[in-house]
């Protein structure tokens, strides 16, 4: 084994039970951003140092600045929007916080994952497709999504543009095949996830509305690693989302 590796165990097994799960969106065919320059970002800095310098803390002093920038959409900013985006809202939050999912190897490993991170980040932007009452369509995407997870009371973070720069940088492979199985080693070890497996990673929201405002049918579409595809239904009844449904594609 790598000699920064036995270095890094023994410094870490002072601190246990702190366990990361990174989402590296970019790596990800349902999602893309655009690259920006990083390198002089005290925050990449920070991350850069604490792999040269093996170090714990600065790896948790990282992941807790980016936890305190992560704050979910608020009452107010929600009233401001339309009906269609405080029912995506209702129903992500939904997804996302349930603690009666159905029965699945997908909700089973998500849940896994999720129970052995102190971590997890969260996509930042969301594709959704929405059919009107009378038959219009609309297209978008969210470029700020910011669902309220508490789920298992696990840290939840947004993957925003900057914090996706960052993270493509530092996942950059450069320098020689040691230092790069040397980088990859070490971020593993504290990410507890195989790059570039998203636990899950949502490609689109698909919300249908009927001539009832209080009911409506969402489909949210996401991946499992690299190849597993699956659906989440949901239905609106007296003008509340529940779960019914999760399947493969």
């Amino acid at each position: 084994m790598n000699n920064s590796i036995l270095r890094l165990k023994k410094q870490t097994f002072q601190y246990p039970g702190t366990l990361l799960l990174i989402i590296v969106i970019a790596v990800i065919a349902c999602s893309s951003g655009k690259s920006m320059n990083i390198r002089n970002n005290s925050k990449y800095l920070m991350l850069e140092k604490a792999y040269e310098m093996k170090s714990f803390q600065m790896y948790e002093s990282f992941f807790e600045q980016w936890h305190r920038e992560s704050n979910p959409i608020t009452d107010d900013e929600l009233s401001k929007e339309p009906e269609y985006l405080k029912d995506i809202y209702s129903v992500m939050n939904l997804f996302y916080n349930s603690k009666d999912k159905l029965q699945s190897f997908t909700t089973k490993e998500i849940d896994r994952h999720i129970s052995e991170n102190q971590y997890v980040i969260l996509q930042n932007r969301l594709n959704y497709f929405i059919t009107l009452r009378k038959g219009e369509r609309i297209t978008g995407k969210i470029d700020n999504f910011r669902p309220d997870v508490k789920y298992r009371n696990k840290k939840y973070l947004y993957l925003n543009n900057e914090y996706e720069a960052i993270l493509k940088n530092y996942y950059k492979i450069r320098g020689t095949d040691a230092s790069r199985a040397d980088r990859e080693s070490v971020f593993n070890y504290f990410i507890k996830s195989d790059r570039p497996f998203i636990y899950p990673n949502i490609c689109d929201i698909n919300v249908y509305y009927n001539t009832n405002p209080e009911k409506g049918l969402a489909i949210v579409s996401y991946t499992f690693g690299f190849v597993s595809n699956w659906t989440s239904m949901f239905k609106k009844r007296d003008g509340k989302w529940i779960l019914i449904e999760t399947q493969p594609m």
